[in-house]
Order: structure tokens, then C-alpha cells, then sequence
């Protein structure tokens, strides 16, 4: 079972699309109840219907048990840990779309890098390199790629919990160092062109509580 694009898993109406081994699985409908409505109305024959139906049902049982097996932790790559993390969070329905999004960015670099390496083989220096490529060939600044590795380690942090992995090595990477980009304060002119700006009420109020607490 390898990667495809898990985050079609909220895109549109679609449930999610996953390829694995030889064939692709689609989903566009939570139920196969929907499924069978869908195709009645559009008048599809019996045979048809049970044929898709058929087929739902072999593809939904096949992804349910890639999901729920827990493999040996020393064969668990990064494409089976998305698998299994965006089908729990999936279920518990508190996950936006733009998370969704992040998730599989940071999925997607994580499998360019490590490739198939299993994750139980790979140190704190393992990550540190894995930075390093992503600041190289993505020209990332440190403050991004330390979201991705927050996300990494919420991607460890759930395998260990779950007993797919051993332990977490990216909790004891530290953070790098963020640039902070300078801020020039108002010129007074700037500040009386605020102050004497027509602006609606209560916006003049809070502008001027904001200038003069320095807030």
C-alpha cells in the first residue's frame, strides 16, 4: 500500500482516494446506502448496480484492513503511518481542510526524502538532514520548516501512541532559530493622519486607545 494523494480524502465530494497494490480505490460516497441511490437514479441496470455495488464493498474492506492492521513497527514506512493517521483523523471529523493540506505536504517531503526506509531505523540525525534537504531543494526559512516538524512530530507522537513505533527521536531535535524581521513604529505625522482620518465609530475609539496605550 503506497501514497495517492490522501488529501483528495476532503476534497469535493469525495471521500478520499487511495492507490494500492495494482488498482485505485474511489470513493465518492460515505455509504454504500448513497451509492446504491445514486445509481438507481440514473436508471444503471440491476447488474450494473450489483457489479458497483460489489465493488465498493471489496475496495471499503480492503482499505479498512490496511488501516486497522498493525504491522511489525521495523517494517512501518511514512506512507503506511499516512494511511493509518489520515483515516483516524478522518473518523474523527476534527480536522479542517487547510490541515488536511498540511498534513500531506509534509507526508509528501517526508516520502521524497526517506523514500522507503522504515521509520524505527531512523535517528535525531536522520531528521537534522532531513531539514537541511528541505531547506536546500524547497528554499524553505527556518520558521517554516520548523512547522513541518511539528507536524512530523505529531505524526511520530501518534504512531508510538498507537504501538506502531518504539519511540519519537524528533522530540529531542530542537527548534531552529526563526528570523525576526524589524518593525518601524508611525511617525507623528502618520499618527495625526490616523487620529484625524474620518473613520466610523466605534473604529476611531479603538484606534485611539491603541495608539496611546501603545498597544
Amino acid at each position: 500500500m503506497y501514497r495517492k494523494k490522501l488529501i483528495d480524502l476532503i476534497e469535493g465530494e469525495e471521500l478520499f482516494k487511495l492507490k494500492q497494490g495494482d488498482y485505485e480505490l474511489i470513493f465518492e460516497y460515505d455509504t454504500i446506502e448513497e451509492l446504491k441511490d445514486i445509481l438507481e437514479a440514473t436508471k444503471a441496470t440491476q447488474e450494473q448496480i450489483n457489479s458497483t455495488m460489489q465493488q465498493y464493498t471489496t475496495a471499503q474492506h480492503t482499505l479498512e484492513k490496511g488501516a486497522n492492521k498493525i504491522p511489525d513497527s521495523k517494517g512501518l514506512r511514512f506512507n503506511d503511518l499516512e494511511i493509518k493517521f489520515v483515516e483516524i483523523k478522518r473518523k474523527s471529523g476534527k480536522v479542517g481542510k487547510s490541515t488536511y493540506k498540511a498534513y500531506a505536504s509534509t507526508f509528501k517531503k517526508l516520502q521524497e526524502f526517506f523514500k522507503k526506509k522504515h521509520i524505527d531505523t531512523l535517528t535525531v540525525e536522520d531528521y537534522e538532514e532531513f531539514r537541511e534537504y528541505l531547506a536546500k531543494k524547497y528554499k524553505l526559512k527556518n520558521k517554516t520548516i520548523n512547522n513541518h516538524m511539528v507536524y512530523v512530530n505529531t505524526f511520530l507522537e501518534f504512531g508510538v501512541n498507537r504501538q506502531l513505533l518504539k519511540f519519537n527521536p524528533v522530540k529531542a531535535l530542537e527548534s531552529l532559530s526563526e528570523e525576526v524581521s524589524e518593525k518601524e513604529n508611525f511617525t507623528d505625522e502618520e499618527i495625526q493622519k490616523i487620529l484625524t482620518y474620518d473613520s466610523p465609530q466605534p473604529h476611531k475609539t479603538f484606534l485611539e486607545i491603541a495608539i496611546y496605550s501603545g498597544r
